[in-house]
C-alpha cells in the first residue's frame, strides 16, 4: 500500500504528496506472479540443461554433425515449444506421440529436400496439415510450433536420402532426453491440460443453466 509523506506547499502549509516508490517484492514471486506455476522457467531450464548437452554428444563424442544438429534442434522443439497438460503418464504420452510423428517428418522432409519445387510443395501441404490439425485437437494445437520445425529443418537443408539415419537418430536422442527431462528434471505438478479445462467449463456451464 502506498503512503503519503508530507510537503511544504508554495504558501508555506503542509500538503500530502503519494509515495510513489514500489513495494519491495520478492523475485520469485513476481515471476510466479507473471509464470503460472513457473511452467516457462522449468521448459527453460530443461532447455538449456539438454540441448548443448545433446549438441556436445553428437558433434564431440559421435562426431556426426548431422547428428549432433538435430538432436539439439528436436530437443529444443521438445523442450521449450510444448507444454502438455494432465498427469505424468499422459504428458509422457503425448511427448512420445510428438516425437515418433517428428521422427516421420525428418523422414519425409529429407527426402523431399533434393528438389526445391518438391520441398516447397511438401512443405505447403505439411503446414496445412499441421495446423488444421491443431484446430481439432487442443493437444495438437499446443504442438503445431514444435512439429512445423521438425519439417521445416531437414527441408530447409538439402541433404541425400543417405543422411535420414543420422538425422533420425538425432532426432529419437533428442526424444528420449525429453521424455527423461519431463519426467525426472524439475518436472511439474499435475495440471489440467486445455481439453480437459475445457470439459470442466462446459459442465460448470451447463450445471449453472
Amino acid at each position: 500500500m502506498a503512503k503519503d509523506k508530507n510537503c511544504l506547499d508554495a504558501e508555506g502549509g503542509l500538503s500530502r504528496m503519494p509515495d510513489t516508490r514500489l513495494p519491495h517484492l520478492h523475485p520469485l514471486r513476481w515471476l510466479g506472479q507473471r509464470d503460472r506455476g513457473l511452467a516457462a522457467l522449468r521448459r527453460a531450464t530443461r532447455t538449456a540443461i539438454i540441448m548443448p548437452a545433446m549438441f556436445a554428444l553428437g558433434d564431440k563424442v559421435i562426431g556426426n554433425p548431422q547428428l549432433a544438429l538435430f538432436a539439439a534442434f528436436g530437443s529444443f522443439a521438445m523442450l521449450l515449444l510444448v507444454d502438455f497438460g494432465g498427469p505424468m503418464a499422459e504428458r509422457l504420452q503425448a511427448q512420445a506421440a510428438l516425437a515418433v510423428t517428428g521422427g516421420v517428418f525428418v523422414c519425409l522432409a529429407t527426402l523431399a529436400s533434393q528438389t526445391a519445387w518438391l520441398a516447397a510443395g511438401a512443405m505447403a501441404v505439411a503446414g496445412f496439415g499441421v495446423i488444421f490439425a491443431g484446430v481439432v485437437s487442443s493437444v495438437l494445437a499446443g504442438a503445431t510450433t514444435a512439429l512445423l520445425l521438425a519439417f521445416i529443418l531437414p527441408v530447409s537443408l538439402a541433404a541425400p536420402a543417405s543422411a535420414v539415419p543420422s538425422r533420425l537418430a538425432g532426432w529419437g536422442m533428442a526424444g528420449g532426453a525429453a521424455l527423461a527431462a519431463t519426467a525426472l528434471l524439475w518436472p511439474a505438478p499435475a495440471r489440467d491440460g486445455p481439453d480437459r479445462s475445457r470439459n470442466v467449463t462446459a459442465r460448470m456451464a451447463a450445471t449453472a443453466i
